[in-house]
């Protein structure tokens, strides 16, 4: 019974977890703006957000955005730091991972990726798969497939690609 309960209530907090992540973004490989002012910082990431929607012909304006933030500290590499994006409107996510292909097209978002926001959970999983994946890959004898984690978080696959050729 204790151990039952522990499951439900690591279930339960898990799920609130996603729930608070449902309707956020993370853009990778995006240029940071030179500016150590925070304020100004967020802004010219959510215009940067709102340029690349533009291009994606996703309709989207600064109120649409509740949150735009830079996640970490700032690399002295230059490496870019992930922005988290929070959309107040969940059904915009959608639109924005269905248009995000067009972006491969535009020099300066072509490096871009973009993904959900997961929870720790939902990233070990996500590693383990693509271990697996990768895995698969190295045993084909073909040498002719590759494997791929593809779909959304809650309905993730291993999928066999054939590789083309280089």
């Amino acid at each position: 019974p204790k151990t039952q309960k522990k499951i439900v209530e690591i279930s339960v907090a898990e799920q609130r977890e996603r729930d608070t992540r449902h309707s956020n973004l993370i853009l990778t490989k995006l240029k940071e703006v030179d500016t150590n002012i925070k304020d100004e910082m967020a802004k010219l990431d959510k215009e940067k957000f709102l340029e690349m929607c533009v291009l994606m012909k996703v309709e989207m304006k600064a109120d649409d955005i509740a949150d735009c933030r830079r996640l970490g500290k700032k690399r002295e590499d230059g490496h870019p730091r992930a922005l988290k994006i929070t959309l107040k409107d969940a059904r915009k996510k959608g639109n924005i991972f269905k248009s995000y292909k067009l972006l491969a097209s535009n020099e300066e978002f072509k490096p871009v990726k973009l993904s959900n926001d997961l929870t720790k959970l939902q990233r070990e999983i996500y590693q383990q798969m693509w271990d697996e994946a990768k895995q698969k890959t190295q045993d084909d004898t073909s040498g002719n497939c590759v494997y791929k984690v593809v779909g959304p978080p809650w309905n993730w696959i291993l999928k066999k690609f054939q590789k083309k050729d280089q």
